[in-house]
């Protein structure tokens, strides 16, 4: 075979098209090279579609970041209807969404600044993130922020308290039955006992990649009061830091200096 026949039989085995290779090749006769040549075309061809079909089987798994509307938030990479924002929501604040959730539920509340929560009910309540442009329960430096009642189980997720004040105890958050944080900020609140969370005698209290910072107790416990008997757990990602007079006071909380 010919230099340029040759060239042309190896371009269409490129191209994919093996029908008018075979019906090129029926009247000729390939050396050893030329015939490993094809077959070394043939073989990259199948790999490069192999390749291609785990590319698109890679793009049907997104990632955690989407763009939403404005009465939407994020989860797990798509795009779900919140049940608080300021426009177009079922609910424009949390307190209104949790007196009307049946025990057990998940609220989801859009980013933006909401007022604060006393929750009476088993539910979870899931924000936009902790972080600036989040979700964030502000107490305006005038209430506590957030009240979990006693004998429910609460789960708090990517969302912010700030700004909150009590003359007694828990600024940011009092907790009287079970609650967990998780990818939260408790910041900048103040009380007499526990500037950012007090956890009273009996309760139970967990964070998991949550930060408690900037809050300050008028006596003691600045980031975390844990009333006698009370249980408080710092899980993975966990940090109580910077706040006033000290991090932690009452009972003993493990991994808190």
């Amino acid at each position: 075979m010919d230099p340029k026949t040759f060239d042309r039989v190896a371009m269409r085995a490129a191209d994919g098209t093996r029908r008018g290779l075979l019906r090129r090749l029926a009247g000729f006769t390939l050396g050893g090279g030329a015939v490993a040549l094809l077959s070394e075309v043939t073989r990259a061809r199948r790999n490069h579609k192999h390749d291609k079909k785990r590319k698109k089987k890679h793009k049907k798994h997104p990632g955690a970041t989407c763009f939403c509307g404005t009465n939407q938030t994020c989860v797990d990479g798509e795009c779900v209807l919140c049940d608080v924002c300021f426009r177009d929501c079922p609910f424009a604040s949390v307190q209104q969404a949790v007196f009307a959730a049946e025990p057990g539920s998940t609220i989801r509340i859009c980013g933006g600044y909401f007022r604060p929560v006393t929750i009476t009910k088993d539910v979870t309540l899931l924000g936009a993130g902790s972080q600036l442009g989040g979700t964030t329960l502000k107490g305006e430096g005038v209430t506590r922020v957030v009240t979990i009642a006693a004998g429910v189980s609460v789960a708090l997720l990517d969302l912010a308290m700030s700004d909150g004040f009590d003359p007694g105890d828990g600024g940011g958050c009092l907790n009287q039955g079970r609650l967990k944080l998780t990818n939260c900020l408790v910041s900048n609140s103040l009380a007499q006992r526990g500037g950012g969370i007090f956890n009273t005698s009996g309760s139970n209290l967990t964070l998991l990649n949550t930060t408690v910072s900037g809050n300050t107790a008028s006596t003691d416990g600045g980031g975390i009061f844990n009333d006698v008997g009370g249980s408080v757990t710092l899980s993975s990602g966990s940090s109580v830091s910077s706040n006033s007079p000290n991090n932690c006071a009452g009972d003993p909380v493990p991994g808190c200096s």
